[in-house]
C-alpha cells in the first residue's frame, strides 16, 4: 500500500489525474475546517438531513462527509461538485449517475474513509474499537467456523483486536458485492500477519481481494478495503486529505508490509 499526503481539497484533482485502475482510499477529518463553498456544494435533501439530526456535531460531520464525497468525485468524474448526481445500483449500492466511476464510504465517529476505483466494485470500512457486550456471541452468529475459533483462543486485548479487525473485514467484503452482513458465506484466511484472503465465496461473487490496513495513528481504528476482480490490485493508495485550509504537498513512500 502507498500512502499519500496531506492532500488539500484544492488539490485533489492532481492526485486524482494520476494514471492508473488501482483503488484510491481517501481517509479524511469529518471535525475539520470545511469551507462555506464546499458545504454549499451540497445538495438542498442533503442540507435538510443534516438539520434533522438529533446533535449539531452529527449533522456537522454528516455535511462533511457529503461535502467532501462531491469534492473528491468531481475531480475523478471531470464534474462540477455540485452536478454530481447519486443513483442506486440493483444491489442497493450508491453510484454516479451515468458514471462508471466506483466508490464506497464509511465513517466512525469524526473519521472517514472513501474508497474510489475506476471500475469495478470496491468495498471499505472502517471501525473505532471499544467495547462489545458479547464479542464471542456476536462472532458465533456471524463469523466463520474457522474465524470464531481464532477469535476464542485469544483473550482480552488480542481478541477484542481481532474481533475488530475480521469485522471491519467482512463489513468491507459485504459492501462490496452489495450484500447485508448475514447475505452469504464465506471464510477469512488468515493469510500475514494481520492479513486475512476471502475464501469459500459464492461463484457468483468472482474472486475477492482483501487489505486491511491501519487507517490512521494508534491503535484504536481499523480498516480495511475490498474489490471484485481479483486477489491483486494493480495499487492501492491511502491519501490523506487536509481538510483546513493549508496547501496540501504530496508525499508518497511505500509502506512496508
Amino acid at each position: 500500500m502507498i500512502e499519500t499526503g496531506p492532500i488539500a481539497l484544492d488539490s485533489i484533482r492532481a492526485v486524482a489525474d494520476r494514471p492508473g485502475t488501482g483503488i484510491d482510499i481517501w481517509s479524511a477529518d469529518l471535525d475539520g475546517d470545511i469551507p462555506a463553498s464546499r458545504l454549499q456544494d451540497c445538495s438542498a435533501a442533503e442540507q435538510v438531513k443534516a438539520e434533522a439530526f438529533p446533535s449539531p456535531r452529527d449533522g456537522k460531520r454528516f455535511l462533511a462527509s457529503r461535502a467532501i464525497l462531491r469534492a473528491i468525485l468531481a475531480a475523478y468524474t471531470r464534474r462540477p461538485a455540485a452536478d454530481i448526481m447519486f443513483a442506486m445500483s440493483g444491489e442497493g449500492k450508491p453510484l454516479v449517475e451515468g458514471g462508471s466511476v466506483r466508490f464506497n464510504l464509511s465513517h466512525t465517529g469524526g473519521k472517514a474513509l472513501l474508497a474510489v476505483r475506476a471500475a469495478g466494485e470496491v468495498g471499505v470500512d472502517i471501525q473505532a474499537a471499544r467495547a462489545v457486550s458479547d464479542p464471542v456471541g456476536v462472532a458465533r452468529a456471524l463469523f466463520a467456523r474457522e474465524e470464531f475459533r481464532h477469535l476464542v483462543s485469544l483473550h482480552g486485548a488480542a481478541r477484542n483486536a481481532l474481533f475488530f479487525r475480521l469485522w471491519t473485514a467482512r463489513e468491507a467484503v459485504f459492501k462490496a458485492v452489495g450484500r447485508a452482513m448475514t447475505a452469504g458465506h464465506f471464510v477469512l484466511e488468515r493469510c500475514g500477519d494481520e492479513q486475512f484472503q476471502v475464501t469459500q465465496s459464492p461463484s457468483s461473487w468472482g474472486t475477492i481481494g482483501l487489505r486491511m490496513f491501519r487507517p490512521g495513528p494508534g491503535a484504536d481504528l481499523f480498516g480495511a478495503v475490498a474489490w471484485q476482480g481479483g486477489n491483486e490490485a494493480p495499487y492501492v493508495r491511502l491519501i490523506t486529505l487536509d481538510t483546513g485550509d493549508r496547501t496540501g504537498l504530496a508525499r508518497d513512500r511505500r509502506e512496508r508490509d
